[in-house]
């Protein structure tokens, strides 16, 4: 009782001593010193603005009003208004007329989304930036005014629009987003700036201007091409286009051959995207950059020539070109980004310069026919995994220390030969995850066995690189040895374990659960099977051999008395039994000694005078000779035979 009571009150100190701490704690962080830049929130009126952080301006973050025509205000209270916050005006249905302020240089997205009584807006000069969405479905908007200013105009900021019927934009532009004016039924009469530097795509698809026009090449600003109407399989294109605009070809099934004017400087996003028909593709000098997704999902392209005045392959570049085999890569070419040549699956040979520093993610992804790979001097950093899946590539030569980051070759599961020709000092752990059949090459190098002993390669993994005349030729003078244990040796070893495990299992199983009851079971079985006469000679046994053992253990007391008795028969047990069928009187131990003495010379009389080999005594035990000491006289277990006998040796004695 007294050890239940100190538990539960060692716990409930326990709990005390933890709540206490944490009141403490909390009472130190709530009395420290806390600093909190809350905005500063002011209601005047129709608005409700919000300090910005400079502490000298404030963007108008609600309007609550119901006027027909507003003029934003440019200062409140002593803050100049600067901005529109996102949604501050979004899905307004009283206002027609909008002029905004000359001091706002930001609208920001949805800022007046879906304000379907809008008819007329003026955009002063002072805004460089329309967010995306700012005006989308404002379908009574017929007039928009874009003062001189304004640099951008953000992704589907006047979608929807469809009662906006002729736009003029300022010189001042340089940027149309994606689907800016998307779906604008309307709009019959566009006047795009020649100073403009990116047309977005589909910026103007559904409107009326697109529609009527009937051209094989659709331009805008100075020599943006935005869509390409016809139908040849090859075609050249004029002098005047200088900018493939974005999703200028894509999705054109017929096309096969473009060849590009020396005009052409650049090739935007998404320009030939799932042309599964394109098969060439000339890229002049002049070409100085080719933006993501540029050829993605051209199945067919097989023959490309790159620009040498390029300085990246953009991200998902040439993603999906099933039927490329063969790449050259300029000199002039800083970086392979992301995935440029993701699933590119007959891809054999891809050709690195010197010049090249740096392999991005993912740059070769599942380019499964990909063979050997010779990293030029100059690349500095292989990053993580970009290489992953290129299961045919047998061979990687580095001519100089790269940075070779994790998993950049994972599960190239063919790779046999890494090169280095210069010694390495940067190779991240688990760079050649799954390459299990990899031999390293170096010049006596001991950053490479710490590395081969750390990732667990085998000791015979690294070898000395040999004096050679050709690179490309080491793999002919070095011998390959066979590996050891190939794949299916190593599934059949997996397999015989796997089965030993289990025949293990299902035997310990057997002997905890079933083989005793079985083994109980068929003794049980035995015995019935062999009848009650089988059963009742081993009780009779086990009986007489019981009752011999208790006499012995009872003679053994009457001639030791000294000795410590076991238990024994009761006085009225051990009483003679007279002729009438009762017991005697208990008598002495000396008068019973006298006794049995008389007996016992009474029989060695009889049985010289009948010579008789065996005679029975009178305590029906057997003897061959006179001299044999007395014996108790034996009782028998109760059967049928063991009586008869008993009766009849009395009888005699008598």
């Amino acid at each position: 009782m007294n050890y239940i009571y100190s538990k539960k009150y060692s716990l409930f100190r326990c709990v005390i001593s933890v709540a206490s701490a944490i009141l403490l704690a909390a009472a130190v962080i709530f009395t420290l010193p806390v600093t909190v830049n809350a905005a500063t929130i002011i209601d005047a009126g129709d608005y409700v603005y919000q300090v910005n952080e400079d502490g000298k301006t404030a963007e108008i973050v609600q309007y609550k009003g119901e006027s027909l025509y507003v003029s934003l205000p440019s200062t409140v209270e002593d803050y100049t208004v600067t901005s529109i916050a996102s949604s501050a005006f979004m899905s307004n249905k009283s206002i027609k007329e909008l002029d905004i302020s000359n001091t706002v240089t930001k609208i920001e997205s949805n800022a007046f989304t879906d304000c379907t009584a809008l008819q007329k807006l003026q955009i002063p000069g002072t805004v460089e930036e329309i967010g995306s969405c700012a005006f989308m479905n404002c379908t009574s908007l017929e007039s928009v005014t874009i003062l001189d200013g304004v640099v951008s105009i953000g992704k589907m900021s006047f979608s929807g629009c469809t009662s906006l019927t002729e736009l003029e934009l300022p010189n001042s532009l340089d940027i149309i987003d994606d689907y800016a004016f998307f779906n604008c039924s309307s709009l019959n009469d566009v006047k795009v700036p020649a100073a403009l530097k990116e047309f977005g795509g589909y910026a103007l698809e559904g409107t009326a201007w697109m529609k009527k026009q009937k051209a094989d090449y659709i331009t805008v600003g100075d020599g943006i091409l935005i869509k390409y109407n016809g139908s040849e399989k090859s075609k050249s294109l004029p002098e005047s286009i200088k900018v493939i605009g974005k999703y200028a070809f894509a999705e054109n099934y017929e096309i096969d051959t473009i060849l590009l004017p020396k005009s052409v400087t650049k090739i935007s996003a998404h320009a030939f995207q799932n042309c599964i028909g394109l098969k060439k593709v000339s890229l002049p000098a002049s070409i100085t950059e080719i933006e993501e997704y540029a050829f993605k999902g051209c199945e067919s392209l097989n023959n490309v020539v790159l620009s040498p005045s390029i300085s990246k392959l953009s991200p998902n570049m040439f993603e999906k070109c099933k039927s490329m085999t063969e790449i050259s890569v300029p000199p002039g070419v800083i970086t392979i980004c992301e995935s440029a040549f993701a699933d590119c699956t007959a891809l054999e040979t891809v050709k690195l310069q010197n010049g090249t520093q740096e392999i991005s993610s993912n740059a070769f992804d599942n380019c499964t026919s990909l063979r050997r790979m010779i990293i030029p001097e100059t690349v500095k950093e292989i990053l993580t995994t970009a290489f992953p899946g290129c299961i045919n590539l047998t061979r990687v030569e580095f001519n100089g220390d790269t940075h070779v980051c994790s998993l950049a070759f994972t599960d190239c599961i063919n790779l046999h030969e890494v090169v280095f020709y210069k010694n390495p000092t940067n190779i991240e752990d688990m760079a050649f995850y799954g390459c299990t059949e990899l031999i390293m090459y170096s010049d006596n190098s001991l950053y490479v066995e710490n590395y081969a002993q750390s990732n667990r390669f085998e000791s015979d993994t690294i070898r000395n690189l040999p004096p050679y005349k050709d690179k490309g030729v080491i793999s002919h003078e070095l011998p390959k040895e066979e590996s050891q244990f190939s794949g299916d040796y190593m599934v059949i070893l997996i397999g015989i374990i796997v089965v030993d495990l289990a025949l293990i299992i299902i035997f310990s199983l057997y002997i905890l659960f079933v083989q005793p009851k079985g083994r109980h079971s068929k003794t049980h079985a035995g015995a019935a099977n062999k009848g009650g006469k089988y059963s009742q000679r081993r009780k009779r046994a086990k009986a007489v051999k019981q009752y011999l053992h208790s006499d012995d253990k009872s003679s053994s007391v009457a001639e030791k008395p000294s000795q410590k008795k076991p238990a024994q028969r009761t006085a009225a047990q051990n009483r003679p039994v007279s002729e009438g069928g009762r017991r005697e009187k208990p008598v002495t131990q000396k008068a019973a000694a006298e006794r049995r003495n008389a007996s016992g010379e009474a029989a060695a009389k009889k049985r010289s005078s009948t010579q008789k080999p065996v005679q029975r005594t009178s305590h029906g035990t057997s003897s061959t000779t006179a001299h044999n000491p007395p014996h108790k006289r034996t009782q028998y277990p109760p059967h049928t035979s063991s009586k008869t006998n008993n009766t009849k040796d009395r009888k005699d004695r008598q």
